[in-house]
């Protein structure tokens, strides 16, 4: 039943983004690496991957350790922004847009020190200091120790994996879930405060986590779950209402990762992988239409961070060739899914031996991998009952024309040319005439450029299993 109607709402979704454009920009969330000392150049390199957007961490317990005398002030002497300040103007110097993703509270702004539960930090706090980091980075604001204004922030994420107890704890008391109104008054109040500094800023919310999971060390509440009790509407269509509370956002973000490959369906009906996504959207189109969300308009659908490792150099990983049509495909799914951003986890992988991330579009060396090319120019090609439907970016989605190309021999031939829409956005069904054989690759070109995606195969790959994250460092391999 749930492949039904995943496919009918893919289906609804195509047609709809068709009907009225919709952007894909892309990014990276690489914490270690863009607070390192080559912050600079890692924010270049993301540019260079075709980026426009960068994921940057402010963890509130490192720039607040110490509570301030007045926390609403930005200059106020308890606060540490040195880190925080150079990654956004780093970030905004090589022309990507901050997300700014506040969470992690210091221990005198949550748990017992403010009389809630475990590690929930207090709605007040979380708003005050929002309000101070919203009005640092207005654009408008220069610091007592400094000579120009710091840049403008639009996007601020209010926290991160709410649904897991790694991050609020506890998720759930005796077995029904309670982290979901916490996080409600949470954003309610991060928006509020946020919001008070400039209307035109934009709230991200949610950025849950894919796979429910509960053992005595570990409770993740489902993301269906966790959105649907949050958003006050049923998990199933026609998704009644179920609660009168509003939450006030502006875009909703959630981690799609994947045992799997790109179209690959999370076990539980109520987690949520990259071919889960129709489903999430859903609900979120839903509990709009009902009134439990407040924004100016429909709230956008991100992803905040997918991936897959690479082997070499993770054993458990996915071979660099399938991992790169990977990229390209769950670009292409995740668009039709009706999502406009996605932040791909790691820049550049860390040494095997002290990390399991491996996820990187360079290696720890530097070395560029092929998901670079797909991240950067992505391209699909798919064959149907009536023809080849091709798909495809630009690079930062720039309008451009497009030559499609099919493999001949030794040679590429051109089968079509494209005008992309204002998104650097292109696809077309093309005749079977067009492709001589079902072993045919095809590429795009930028017109009279040397800018070439990676080549991709009409011949579907075997499944492939995997993990969202593979060995290294703590997880032996």
């Amino acid at each position: 039943m749930r492949r039904l109607v995943t496919c009918s709402l893919v289906l609804a979704l195509v047609l709809a983004t068709r009907a009225s454009a919709q952007p894909l920009r892309t990014g990276f969330h690489d914490p270690d690496t863009f607070r390192g000392p080559a912050s600079e150049r890692a924010f270049s390199r993301a540019r260079s991957a075709g980026s426009s957007v960068v994921r940057i961490a402010l963890h509130w317990y490192t720039v607040a350790s110490e509570r301030p005398a007045d926390a609403d002030d930005p200059d106020d002497p308890a606060y540490a922004w040195d880190a925080i300040d150079r990654q956004v103007t780093n970030a905004v110097q090589a022309r990507l847009e901050p997300i700014l993703g506040v969470s992690s509270a210091p221990p005198w702004a949550r748990g017992a020190a403010v009389g809630l539960r475990g590690s929930w930090p207090s709605p007040t706090r979380y708003a005050e200091f929002a309000r101070a980091a919203a009005r640092r980075y207005s654009g408008s604001f220069t610091p007592a120790d400094g000579n120009n204004p710091l840049p403008r922030v639009k996007y601020w994420q209010a926290w991160n994996e709410p649904n897991a107890s790694r991050f609020l704890n506890p998720q759930r008391v005796n077995g029904r879930p309670v982290s979901p109104a916490h996080y409600r008054k949470m954003v309610n109040a991060f928006a509020d405060a946020v919001h008070g500094v400039a209307r035109s800023n934009r709230i991200v919310a949610g950025t849950t986590g894919p796979f429910g999971h509960d053992s005595p060390d570990i409770q993740v509440v489902a993301p269906l779950v966790f959105m649907s009790d949050l958003l006050c509407v049923s998990m199933q269509p026609p998704h009644r209402k179920t609660c009168s509370q509003r939450t006030r956002f502006d875009i909703w973000a959630h981690n799609p990762y994947s045992n799997g490959g790109p179209n690959r369906h999370a076990y539980s009906p109520a987690d949520v992988s990259i071919g889960d996504l129709p489903e999430m959207r859903s609900l979120l189109v839903a509990a709009k239409r009902r009134g439990t969300v407040t924004s100016s308009g429909t709230p956008e659908f991100w992803v905040n961070e997918i991936s897959w490792e690479t082997k070499p150099p993770d054993p458990r990983g996915v071979p660099a060739a399938l991992q790169a049509r990977w990229v390209s495909e769950a670009l292409y799914r995740m668009w039709t899914a009706g999502v406009s951003s996605v932040v791909w986890w790691r820049l550049q992988d860390d040494p095997l031996r002290t990390s399991p991330y491996q996820s990187g579009v360079f290696t720890a060396a530097g070395k560029a991998k092929l998901s670079l090319t797909a991240l950067r120019f992505p391209f699909v090609a798919f064959r149907g009952d009536t023809g080849v439907t091709v798909w495809g970016r630009t690079p930062w989605g720039d309008r451009a024309t497009v030559v499609v190309q099919r493999r001949a021999g030794g040679r590429w031939v051109s089968v079509a040319r494209l005008r992309t829409d204002r998104y650097g956005i292109f696809s077309k069904r093309l005749p079977p005439a067009a492709v001589a054989t079902a072993t045919t690759a095809l590429r795009a070109q930028l017109a009279g450029q040397r800018q070439y995606s990676l080549p991709f195969s009409l011949t579907i790959p075997p499944p492939y299993q995997t993990t969202a994250f593979g060995c290294g460092g703590i997880i032996r391999c």
